[in-house]
């Protein structure tokens, strides 16, 4: 999650952005609740999928 935030970070001022006003979703569609355990265990706060719970 590091890393990704980082690149998340240099791509937003890259782009004239504000790194902490960019939100990063991750999609939990395709994974099962191990892995959406893992990225929240690892700081991940958001979730998001195109499909009713």
């Amino acid at each position: 999650m590091r890393d990704i935030r980082h690149r998340v970070g240099v791509a937003a001022r890259a782009a004239g952005r504000n790194p902490d006003e960019v939100r990063l979703i991750a999609v939990s569609k395709t994974f099962g609740i191990d892995q959406v355990r893992m990225a929240a265990n690892a700081g991940q706060a958001e979730f998001g999928e195109n499909r009713v719970q």
